[in-house]
């Protein structure tokens, strides 16, 4: 009779994914998601990115402008700095930019500053609320370690226009 010992293989409570100063601590096992929503939450007033599995995860608002142009031209949302692309996310992204696509067809208007294009998109995706690094943070190098301002999205795009404004105004300095 041989004594078989059965070999337990524990799982990961926590896959690890990112680099440099930020890393993203995505719960798989459901005592991770227990222990997240517990002392984690989503209305902790904390700052996240969203999940790996989310919609918006590395989806980017952008836009151009140059010297000789009064305004701002070429906004798009698009996903950027995608280093890994398994079918499923690919799946993901496609749905979400068709998204995108038909909602943007949709404004009301059309947007004449990036600021309304950015608050026009949030709003057609259901964003109700944007946040801004306060002027009394300090100027951390990652994101959680720095306190934000929450912002409406009529006062994102107020925001938005502002500093491309500023931005203009320093360039032509």
């Amino acid at each position: 009779m041989t004594n078989r010992i059965a070999k337990q293989v524990s799982k990961p409570d926590f896959e690890i994914d990112g680099g440099g100063s930020v890393y993203l601590l995505k719960p798989v096992s459901d005592a991770a998601k227990i222990w997240v929503d517990e002392n984690i939450g989503q209305d902790n007033g904390g700052l996240r990115n969203p999940g790996s599995d989310h919609e918006f995860n590395d989806l980017v608002m952008s836009c151009q402008w140059d010297d000789k142009s009064v305004g701002t031209y070429a906004h798009q949302i698009s996903y950027r700095d995608v280093y890994r692309v398994e079918l499923r996310n690919c799946e993901r992204m496609y749905k979400t930019l068709k998204k995108v696509d038909r909602l943007t067809e949709k404004f009301p208007i059309t947007p004449t500053t990036f600021g309304q294009f950015v608050s026009l998109a949030a709003r057609s995706l259901n964003i109700k609320s944007g946040r801004k690094e306060s002027p009394r943070s300090g100027g951390h190098s990652t994101y959680s370690e720095n306190q934000y301002i929450e912002l409406s999205l009529s006062d994102i795009q107020y925001c938005i226009d502002s500093i491309i404004a500023e931005a203009r105004e320093k360039a032509a300095q």
